[in-house]
């Protein structure tokens, strides 16, 4: 998760300072969702245990990652792999103010049936590929999320990343993902 030693602290060497607020909102096991917002300044290089799912909400984010320099723009999405190395800063002077994602990779791994963890190379998605589920579980981040959406939105996010890794989302030939099973009764 995102530690107080990862803030650039103002009036260092890389960024005049930084007003970073983060603002935390009810999860779920495996899943942890945040706002970040900031004018100036931003994250120092650091690594996640989880995958990084987020919307970029206003301003333009600015972040290396894996040896090259990205941008996301308002309504753009990105998507950060497991333990790579990222920062992240606000592109302009307008700052900076997104949403994300912390999403634990074994519920990913289970979504996909155990199959390898989808790597996207490319970690801006465009504006028209980003999952109303995903935006929908950023919407209000007070608001706990039921189980069905937590279900749901797990689903919708491993079909992101597959798709962001150049893989067709499968499904078992039963019709129904193993994931998320039709409720059984007994007579």
């Amino acid at each position: 998760m995102i530690e107080p030693e990862m803030v650039f602290p103002a009036g260092t060497a890389s960024h005049r300072r930084t007003d970073a607020r983060l603002q935390f909102g009810v999860g779920l096991p495996g899943i942890e969702r945040m706002e970040a917002s900031f004018a100036r300044g931003g994250f120092a290089p650091h690594r996640h245990d989880r995958y990084a799912i987020g919307v970029t909400l206003s301003g333009v984010q600015s972040f290396q990652y894996r040896g090259a320099q990205h941008a996301g723009l308002p309504g753009e999405g990105h998507i950060l792999h497991p333990d790579e190395v990222h920062d992240g800063v606000a592109g302009t002077e307008a700052g900076l103010r997104y949403r994300i994602l912390y999403i634990d990779p074994a519920l990913i791994r289970q979504a996909i049936d155990g199959r390898d963890l989808p790597f996207v190379a490319e970690p801006v998605m465009p504006r028209a590929t980003v999952s109303p589920t995903l935006l929908a579980s950023l919407r209000d981040l007070n608001q706990p999320l039921t189980e069905l959406e937590r279900v749901d939105l797990i689903t919708s996010l491993a079909d992101t990343v597959q798709k962001g890794a150049g893989r067709a989302p499968e499904r078992p030939a039963r019709g129904w993902p193993t994931r998320c099973r039709p409720f059984e009764t007994s007579s």
